[in-house]
């Protein structure tokens, strides 16, 4: 089995609420791998946002016509972030329209109530999980249904498991105590699951660059990378560095996840087509 995922964050612009100029870069560099991804996946602040429904669609509508001269439309795996709920929603109707834009992809399963944001898909025995941190009245946190629907379906017997989710648990510095580290507790309620349930890969986006850290404790080891350089301005800030293994790189770039027989290769690569990272996980 070999499956390719390409994975980006926070493309978010100016120009119909897109950086377009540094999307397209990545999307026209990825078109020219001799092996194409599969599924594309968006770890948020895909948009600007606003306040206007009407806004959300068009940006929405434009992120996907802009990405369909590359891909089809159907193959992004979506991740909700701040700004595609305008960062602080006050009730559900964003989220809504980010599940009418995203109606034509189809998943494993969906968690009710939560408008296609919170889900997983199998590659066969290999579970990627998207999950939801802006969901209405559970801001910058998994927690309550959410975070019991993890705790179910990522405790099933598969050979790896993957989280994607905008805010990182641990952010490095950009974004210090206004990640999922602004509550404590539900962050370490959360991460007890990845512990438990032997999840392997966190991604994240919400900080404008790439890091990875190792995430030890006494029961587990787990890698956390963020991936925000998709167009978001790039920040470099450095501050929590606990385990830090590749320190923030505020540079425009994108992630290649390859699904192969016995590990999982992750690359992160500029648009000027620069490494920036290259590790694998063995596949238990």
């Amino acid at each position: 089995m070999y499956k390719r995922l390409l994975v980006f964050g926070d493309s978010k612009g100016k120009n119909n609420g897109i950086n377009k100029r540094i999307l397209n870069k990545i999307l026209r560099q990825t078109k020219k791998l001799n092996i194409q991804p599969e599924y594309i996946v968006h770890l948020g602040d895909s948009i600007a946002g606003s306040s206007s429904i009407e806004t959300l669609k068009l940006q929405m509508k434009e992120l996907h016509r802009l990405i369909s001269f590359y891909y089809p439309t159907d193959k992004i795996l979506p991740v909700l972030g701040n700004h595609e709920v305008n960062n602080e929603p006050i009730d559900l109707e964003a989220e809504k329209v980010f599940e009418e834009c995203y109606s034509d992809f189809n998943s494993n399963n969906f968690l009710e109530g939560y408008h296609k944001t919170v889900y997983y898909k199998d590659f066969n025995n290999i579970r990627c999980i998207f999950l939801n941190s802006f969901h209405y009245g559970e801001l910058h946190k998994i927690t309550g249904k959410q975070l019991d629907w993890f705790k179910n379906v990522s405790r099933e017997n598969m050979d790896f498991k993957i989280v994607f989710v905008h805010l990182p648990p641990y952010p490095t510095g950009a974004h210090l105590k206004t990640c999922m580290d602004a509550s404590p507790e539900d962050r370490d309620a959360f991460w007890r699951v990845i512990e438990e349930n032997n999840i392997n890969l966190v991604f994240c986006g919400h900080e404008h660059n790439y890091s990875r850290r190792l995430v030890e404790s006494q029961y587990n080891k787990v890698m956390q990378i963020i991936t925000g350089g998709a167009g978001e301005k790039l920040k470099e800030s450095y501050k929590d560095k606990k385990g830090v293994i590749i320190p923030p790189k505020g540079v425009y770039h994108y992630v290649l996840i390859d699904i192969e027989e016995i590990c999982i290769r992750v690359r992160a690569i500029s648009i000027e087509g620069k490494i920036l990272d290259d590790f694998s996980v063995q596949i238990s």
